[in-house]
């Protein structure tokens, strides 16, 4: 009971870590099934995390919970752990492997064709950012700067939204 109050706590914003800290604490002791519920918990609750400080702009933070959830032994959420993964590779300069990863993962992920518009663009293949940034769209990826980003795209090589 107390993985699952963890993992609800951990959802909440804010929240990972704390819920990590009793997380890591029933991991030493859990057995069978109780293993993997608290393995589970704790890789969803570090992408939470993970997301949460990406989003705030805090990169080390970011980092540092995926590696967390990258330690949870299961394959729960694996996609959206190399989601994660890829979206600090381009941070951290490593942008066609992201590239390669965020093309296998749109096809899981729809949100992975952000990234891979920001991989493109960050690699100044401004054409191929904007393919990406309206296939998002057309998969009903909901992202706030997504439709602003377009339009400067479409204004840099005078296009119009197909």
């Amino acid at each position: 009971m107390a993985a699952l109050t963890a993992l609800v706590e951990g959802m909440a914003p804010r929240g990972a870590r704390k819920a990590l800290r009793t997380l890591g604490g029933l991991a030493g002791k859990a057995r069978g099934e109780t293993r993997a519920i608290v393995a589970g918990a704790t890789r969803l609750v570090a992408l939470a995390g993970a997301q949460e400080a990406y989003a705030a702009g805090s990169v080390g933070d970011a980092r540092a919970l995926l590696a967390t959830a990258t330690k949870a032994t299961t394959r729960i959420a694996a996609d959206e752990l190399a989601l994660g993964a890829a979206a600090i590779g381009i941070l951290d300069g490593r942008v066609e492997q992201a590239i390669t990863a965020l093309e296998r993962l749109t096809q899981v992920l729809p949100e992975a064709w952000i990234h891979l518009g920001l991989a493109h663009d960050r690699r100044g293949r401004g054409a191929e950012a904007l393919e990406a940034w309206r296939r998002a769209r057309k998969a009903g990826v909901r992202f706030a700067p997504l439709e602003e980003w377009i339009a400067a795209k479409e204004r840099v090589f005078g296009e119009v939204a197909p």
